[in-house]
Formats: C-alpha cells, sequence, structure tokens
C-alpha cells in the first residue's frame, strides 16, 4: 500500500468498480456506470485517507472492503434523503436514514474498527463459565 505523502498526488484507489458491483445486493440496478464507480472510490480514497491516516498501510483487503462498502452505501442512496415514501395502490412503503449525512461518502466507525482489526461492538466470543454450587444451610 502506497504511503501518501504531503504535497504530492493521492495514489489511485486501491478498489475497482469491481469491488463494489460484487458487493451490490440491492434488487435494484447499481444507477452508475464503471467509470462514475471509480470516480466515487477515488473519493471515497482522499476522504478515508485524511479521516483515517493509517489507512494507507492497512491491509489491502480490508481498504478494498471498506472503500467497497463507501460507495455501495453512497449509492443506494445518492441524493442523500433522510427519508423516502413510496405509495403504490393502498399501500405505503417508508424508509428512514440514519447518520449525519445520509447517502454521503463517510467514514463510520465500523468501517475504522474494520481497518484496525477489532472486532465489531456487536460480536461477541463463545468461553466457559464456572459454577461452584451454593452453600446452603
Amino acid at each position: 500500500m502506497p504511503v501518501v505523502v504531503p504535497g504530492e498526488s493521492t495514489p489511485p484507489a486501491p478498489a475497482t468498480a469491481a469491488d463494489v458491483t460484487s458487493r451490490w445486493r440491492s434488487g435494484d440496478p447499481i444507477g452508475a456506470t464503471d467509470e462514475q464507480i471509480e470516480q466515487d472510490l477515488a473519493d471515497a480514497w482522499q476522504i478515508l485517507l485524511v479521516e483515517v491516516p493509517a489507512a494507507a498501510t492497512a491491509p489491502p483487503d480490508r481498504v478494498r472492503s471498506v472503500l467497497a462498502r463507501m460507495v455501495v452505501r453512497y449509492l443506494l442512496n445518492p441524493e442523500g434523503r433522510r427519508v423516502r415514501s413510496e405509495t403504490i395502490g393502498p399501500s405505503t412503503i417508508s424508509e428512514t436514514a440514519s447518520g449525519d449525512d445520509p447517502g454521503g461518502l463517510r467514514v463510520t466507525a465500523e468501517d475504522v474498527r474494520f481497518l484496525r482489526g477489532v472486532a465489531s461492538a456487536g460480536s461477541r466470543r463463545v468461553g466457559t463459565i464456572r459454577v461452584r454450587p451454593l452453600d446452603v444451610a
């Protein structure tokens, strides 16, 4: 992974449009060309390097995954809408986006933990708890 030197141009993003399209899970078409996705990845890489400078030396597979996830989140809500509603006949479907910048290219706390190799807050370890009988007198 290249090191970023102040005053020099940023190296190319270590992820490709294929990394994004392979992670696309929406039933809707992706709605962006490979060239647009490559530009979004370049923007995401710039943001990641500013917010998490250690990303420049993080394992490439982790960086690629984080960049692809950032772009997928952006492409799912490129207009940055907080609330989206759709009415079909008598039914209305409503979705609410969370976060300070819904739809923006942003680095989440989960992304930072993943880059650092730290388990997410929701993960649990399996273990054994030893129990001894109570003395009942």
